[in-house]
Formats: C-alpha cells, structure tokens, sequence
C-alpha cells in the first residue's frame, strides 16, 4: 500500500527541524526471512498473514473510490466507503485483539485519496482524556517502509513530528516544539513530544502532549491536550516577528520565520520553569502506556 502521501512530501519542506536526512536507499521487501527477533529497535519486514490480508484489502477499497460507482443494489456511495471503512476495523480488531486496548475504531477517516487520507493504520480511542492510538510494529514500519524510519532507538525530532502527523494529523498540521526520549526497560522505546498543532499562520506555545512507545509488538501513541496555559517564549516570538516583516515571496518568509520559530523553541524551552509541568505530563502518560 503507497504510504508516502503529499503531507509527508509537504513536512520535509516545513518541518521544524532542519537535521541532515539519511538519504540511503532502503530495501522495502517484505520478506519473512529478513524478521529479526530485534525489530524492537530496528525494522522488521515480515507481515503477518492477517496483516497482509489487511493491506491488500484496503488497497483494494482505495483502489475502487478513485473510481466509485453505485452497485447493482443500488447503495450511495457514501455507505460504501462507511460498510468498507467497518470491514477494515474488523480485520484491524483482529489483528490488535491482544494489545493493551481493546475498544479503538479505524484510524483511517476516508478512502478518498483526494480528501486526504494517509493516516497510519490501526486503531484509535478516547480514554481518560488521552486520544490514544495502538497498532503492529510491523504495521508502522509498512506505512514508513520509504521513509528514513528505521531504528525505534533512533527517532529524531523530525521524525517524531512525522509520526505524530501519521497518527493524529486531522485539518492542521502538528509541529515538534521539543521533545525527549524516556529511559526504559530493554524491550520499551519510548518518547515524548510537546507541540503544536496549527495551519502555520499563528504562533504559538505547545498545546499538545505526544507520546510514543513500542513494545515488541505493538505501538502505542498518546495526545493530550495542554489543559494549563503556556507563555510564549518571547526570543522565540521576535525572532518570528523580526522575520515575518521582510519582503519576497510570503509563503517563503511565513515559512522561514516558522521553521525559526520552532527551532528556537527546541533550544531553550527546556530551560523553561514551565517545562517542567510538561515534562512530567509526558512521564506520567509513559508510565500509564508501558503499564
């Protein structure tokens, strides 16, 4: 299934995070013979029986609504895309029914390729305030498998953001502010994310709480709303205002001065009394997934 879609294409261009990219080419059969028992740190590029079934099912689906057509029982096409939407979830149950939750609904919000689908797939719930997503190992790595992705002992902040867009992203974009990696038993990759969810256009501090863990089969993604109210670092806030005002093209400069923004961010917000609050948020949701 071609996970690689425009919003990933459109992140290396505002991302963020301006670290130097691997740009080695990957091998992205799908190989029983390459499993490793240590795909908890590096990928694993065996699917399972009924995660194959999974994807080719839904390549199948999204290959029908580039061209959808009423069927001869006459059903709206917006049912269909619901009906094939639930035989996903069904087959997603199935495949996560031993994970830590058991009660998520597809995480894919459309089959229509033109109203943005591309999220990662699994499953998705609400609980204790935590929008929490959970799939495979083998399913992340997929939807990844022609990205930089490789090693869960390796994320770094850019790749954090992407993977929280896969997951969460709905009309805005998620953008990483600052982030860290958790110390963990030898089985557990876990890390945190405090960023912000926007279209770009305002600035502003974190507002949201992401978390990441894999096990040695599963993915578990937390967000969480910061439900106290952040200060914006004000060197941050000049340094986007000094640059906003330069002339040339505004998508250009509004780029810039974002990008500047964030980066800003991500060096001094840990020195930030206020991080601590944050920092302790993303423990506690850590200590909650890995439980």
């Amino acid at each position: 299934m071609n996970r690689i879609f425009l919003l990933i294409t459109l992140l290396y261009l505002v991302s963020c995070n301006s670290e130097p990219e691997n740009n080695q080419t990957k091998d992205t059969t799908i190989n029983q013979n390459n499993y490793s028992k240590d795909s908890i740190i590096s990928r694993g590029t065996f699917l399972t029986d009924k995660e194959l079934e999974y994807i080719k099912t839904s390549d199948r689906y999204i290959e029908y609504f580039k061209h959808p057509t009423h069927n001869d029982f006459k059903i709206p096409i917006d049912q269909q895309e619901k009906d094939s939407l639930m035989a996903l979830e069904r087959l997603m149950k199935e495949i996560l029914k031993d994970a830590h939750f058991i009660d998520g609904q597809i995480n894919l919000e459309t089959l229509f390729e033109e109203e943005g689908f591309g999220r990662i797939d699994g499953l998705n719930m609400s609980k204790d305030s935590l929008n929490v997503f959970y799939t495979t190992k083998n399913l992340f790595f997929y939807y990844f498998m022609n990205d930089t992705i490789n090693f869960l002992n390796q994320l770094n902040s850019r790749d954090l953001e992407k993977i929280f867009n896969g997951a969460f992203m709905t009309d805005a974009a998620i953008y990483n502010l600052t982030s860290l990696k958790f110390n963990t038993k030898s089985n557990i990759r876990a890390y945190g994310m405090a960023g912000v969810e926007t279209n770009g256009d305002v600035v502003e501090p974190p507002n949201y709480i992401y978390v990441f863990l894999a096990d040695d089969k599963y993915v578990y993604m937390v967000q969480k709303g910061i439900n106290v109210k952040l200060t914006e670092i004000k060197e941050c806030k000049a340094i986007y205002d000094s640059l906003i005002s330069l002339n040339g093209d505004i998508s250009d400069v509004e780029q810039r001065a974002w990008n500047k923004h964030c980066e800003c961010y991500q060096q001094k917000f840990k020195n930030e009394s206020q991080y601590d609050y944050i920092k302790k948020q993303m423990e506690y949701i850590e200590k909650y997934l890995e439980h």
